[in-house]
């Protein structure tokens, strides 16, 4: 018997929804991210990331913002998430490392993403 994957939303180019919520609340608590005052990737953060094989140095060399938080309403919930350049490349790392993939058009999380979300401590299954 399969499992059924776990779809995951999407923001333009980014994560969203519960999924993109719930990573980006812990990237914070981790002290990767910080969402105030101006939004960055910190020098703990530059670590983690390239421990999971993500390259940030793309952040320097774009005329992008580099860091943004975008809310996303979905009647009266509201899930925050990363978007911006550092967005898109998690995003981009997690479809090419195969925690993600494109299934009848959705992004779907794949059961290697699910195990990385749990090492990192990302909780999908608590209700919000």
């Amino acid at each position: 018997m399969t499992t059924p994957r776990k779809r995951i939303a999407s923001c333009y180019d980014h994560l969203s929804g519960i999924a993109g919520q719930r990573l980006t609340e812990r990237l914070v608590e981790l002290g990767w991210v910080t969402p105030e005052p101006a939004p960055g990737v910190t020098p703990l953060g530059w670590k983690g990331f390239a421990e999971l094989g993500l390259s940030l140095t793309p952040l320097t060399a774009s005329r992008r913002k580099p860091v943004a938080f975008c809310t996303e309403l979905r009647g009266p919930v509201h899930h925050d998430h990363l978007g911006g350049h550092l967005g898109a490349l998690i995003r981009h790392h997690f479809l090419q490392a195969g925690w993600l993939r494109t299934a009848d058009g959705q992004l779907e999380l794949t059961s290697a993403g699910e195990e990385l979300l749990q090492q990192l401590g990302v909780n999908l299954e608590e209700q919000v």
